[in-house]
């Protein structure tokens, strides 16, 4: 019975750490001009995280099936003259890999004293005792790195304070349904400061400022009525004007019965009528402002914009 019970034991902690994962940052460094820069937006799961610093100073980072026996990143030289290698890192917690931990436990390991922050200014190379990095060639500003990321099967609420933050060339922050910030790098993108979306419609707001990139709303949910229209789809396009729109799905009534029923001054110039681009205008109009109310300023835009489309293409009454 005794013996079961070990066996057992045993073949609980085995699989237990089989099971176990950590997140880790995957990045790369080639030149000062090409490379994946390590944040949260770019993560990876593995059995543990490493860290590799080449000869030629070009470096790596990401997840590793070997299990690491380090909490904390912990790094050794190569034992081969002949090998590309320079120093190898590796740990077994969450995010233990980011650039600037394992730029701590190089410098460390080569005798010199980490400094929390690199960076900071235009260089082609950060240099701490006899430890370089290729890095872009460009300025580099704080920024925050905290909200929800999920990789794989977890999802991790990284906290907004002063332990949670990065150095990179601009600082991002994305809204969605689970807002996060994080450092951008000019290896991935340079784009002016400004919020853009993606084919995702997650909104990303790009700045150049020292922790500018403060933890966004999570992005509003649409409606019941607005997601079970049936002809939202086809609307918009049709409702904007847009060239060779879809054909929706649904009966055209009479002329008669989509005129508007007041008289507008139309902003602009007057089109050729147009009925069903006034009903998809009205139909849009009926989703959007009862999905949304009009309390909203990005909402009251909208319907002015609509009015004027829908004017523009009434017949003169």
């Amino acid at each position: 019975m005794t013996f079961l019970l070990c066996i057992l034991l045993i073949f609980g902690v085995i699989n237990g750490g089989a099971d176990a994962a950590v997140i880790c940052y995957e990045c790369h460094a080639n030149s000062t001009e090409q490379g994946k820069y390590c944040s949260i937006d770019k993560l990876c799961e593995g059995t543990s995280c490493y860290f590799q610093l080449n000869k030629d100073n070009s470096w790596s980072a990401g997840c590793s099936t070997i299990q690491s026996v380090n909490t904390n990143v912990t790094c050794s030289s190569s034992s081969s003259s002949s090998s590309t290698v320079s120093s190898s890192c590796s740990c077994n917690s969450d995010f233990c890999n980011s650039l600037a931990r394992s730029k701590e436990a190089l410098v460390t390991r080569s005798g010199g004293r980490g400094n929390g922050w690199w960076g900071g200014g235009r260089g082609i190379e950060e240099k701490s005792s006899n430890i370089t990095l290729t890095l872009p060639d460009r300025n580099f500003v704080h920024c925050e790195e905290c909200g929800s990321v999920t990789v794989g099967s977890q999802t991790i609420q990284i906290p907004c304070d002063h332990n949670h933050t990065c150095q990179g060339n601009y600082c991002v922050a994305v809204r969605g349904q689970s807002p996060f910030s994080y450092c951008g790098g000019v290896w991935d993108v340079e784009k002016a400061p400004g919020c853009y979306f993606d084919e995702n419609a997650l909104e990303s707001c790009l700045c150049s400022m020292n922790m500018c990139n403060a933890l966004l709303e999570p992005a509003p949910i649409w409606t019941t009525t607005a997601l079970s229209d049936p002809t939202l789809a086809t609307l918009v396009p049709i409702a904007l004007g847009e060239e060779n729109p879809p054909t929706p799905a649904i009966v055209i009534p009479e002329p008669t019965t989509v005129k508007p029923t007041t008289k507008r001054k139309c902003k602009n110039a007057k089109l050729s009528p147009n009925d069903q681009a006034v009903f998809m205008g009205e139909k849009l109009k009926n989703v959007i402002m009862g999905g949304f109310g009009s309390d909203d300023g990005a909402v009251q835009n909208f319907e002015d914009d609509i009015n004027a489309h829908i004017c523009n293409y009434s017949e003169d009454e």
